[in-house]
């Protein structure tokens, strides 16, 4: 399941943007542009689609502010890293709770936040 993820390693160097490639209820893999290192703890947010039984159109999304553990690293020959993260905590979003980090890039206005262009 692709899902949208933003990955935040520290206040100063803002959000990474990524999908997901496979999630479960204990973690996620993605492919990253940046090599993380396992065992790093990072906190990231999961955009998740709400979608209406009988139509199966996305009506609005929810979002999982998670901190996550780094617990596999995978060179993919020029392509990125893969990371696989187990999810330790996490608590539920709404929109209007997304964190700053999530919601604008830093010092700059955009249209949408980086989440919601993920979506």
């Amino acid at each position: 399941m692709r899902l949208p993820v933003l990955f935040l390693r520290s206040e100063t160097d803002g959000p990474l943007q990524t999908e997901t490639l496979d999630i479960s209820n204990n973690g996620f893999y993605c492919i990253t542009t940046h090599p993380f290192a396992p065992g790093e703890r990072l906190t990231c947010v999961i955009g998740v689609p709400i979608r209406s039984g009988a139509t199966l159109e996305c009506k609005d999304r929810l979002y999982l502010q998670a901190e996550v553990d780094v617990v596999r690293i995978v060179v993919n020959n020029g392509n990125g890293f893969g990371v696989g993260c187990r999810i330790s905590e996490y608590r539920v979003l709404t929109n209007s709770l997304l964190p700053q980090w999530a919601t604008a890039q830093a010092g700059q206005a955009v249209s949408a936040s980086p989440i919601e262009q993920l979506v």
